[in-house]
C-alpha cells in the first residue's frame, strides 16, 4: 500500500521525501516496481494521458486523446484509454453549441464573390481576409479607455452595460493611464504605414 501511495505522488514530491515519510527505502520500492510490471505499465499510460490532456488545455476527450498516443507510437487501445480517463475522472471540456454570427438577411449592398476560393494569388498582399468572432467573457470585466466622446456616448456605454462590463476611464489629459492600448496602435500604425508605402513605392517600379 506504501508503494502504491509512492507510485501514485512521485511526479509531485521527490522520491527519497516520500521514502522517509513512509519509512520504506527506495530500493524496496524499485524492488517493488519490477514485481509488478502490469502495475507500472498502467502507471506509464496513466502520465501519457494526462500529458496530452494537459497539452490540450484539458479539451481533449478520449478519442482525440486515443489518436494523440497511437501518432507517438504508444501501443494502446481504445478502451483502455477510455477505462483509464473513466477510472481517474479525465474529461475532455465540452464545446459550446455553435452559435451563427453573420447575419445575410438584410437589404444593404453586397459585393460580388471575385475570390471565389482562390486565395493564392502568387504574391503578398494581393488578397486579405476578415471575419469576427466572439469570446465568452466573465462578468465583471473591466473595460478601461480615455474619456473621448465616443466612449461617453450613451451608445457604447449601454452596450457596456450590455455584456455586464465595468467601465473605467482615464484621468483628464492624462495619456499614461491608457499607455498600453496608445503604445499598440503607434505600433500597429507605423507597421501599417510602413506596408502602404512599400506597396506603393512596388507599385511604382513596377511601372
Amino acid at each position: 500500500m506504501k508503494y502504491a501511495f509512492i507510485k501514485g505522488y512521485w511526479a509531485s514530491f521527490p522520491l527519497r521525501t516520500l521514502c522517509l515519510i513512509l519509512r520504506v527505502s527506495r530500493s524496496g520500492y524499485y524492488a517493488w516496481l519490477r514485481r509488478h510490471p502490469r502495475r507500472n505499465k498502467r502507471f506509464e499510460l496513466l502520465t501519457a494521458i494526462r500529458d496530452v490532456h494537459k497539452t490540450s488545455r484539458r479539451s481533449y476527450g478520449s478519442p482525440r486523446i486515443f489518436k494523440a498516443l497511437r501518432n507517438a507510437e504508444v501501443s494502446v487501445g481504445k478502451s483502455t484509454v477510455e477505462r483509464v480517463m473513466r477510472e481517474h475522472n479525465i474529461r475532455g471540456k465540452k464545446r459550446r453549441g455553435f452559435k451563427r454570427t453573420t447575419d445575410s438577411r438584410h437589404d444593404m449592398p453586397i459585393a460580388e464573390n471575385i475570390v471565389n476560393r482562390q486565395f493564392d494569388r502568387g504574391a503578398k498582399n494581393r488578397v486579405w481576409l476578415s471575419d469576427i468572432t466572439y469570446l465568452r467573457l466573465k462578468n465583471g470585466l473591466l473595460l478601461h479607455s480615455d474619456r473621448g466622446s465616443q466612449y461617453a456616448s450613451d451608445d457604447y456605454r449601454n452596450l457596456i452595460k450590455s455584456f455586464q462590463m465595468v467601465q473605467s476611464m482615464s484621468r483628464r489629459g492624462n495619456c499614461w493611464d491608457n499607455a498600453p492600448m496608445e503604445s499598440f496602435f503607434r505600433h500597429t500604425q507605423k507597421q501599417s504605414s510602413s506596408t502602404i508605402r512599400s506597396l506603393k513605392m512596388h507599385t511604382r517600379l513596377k511601372r
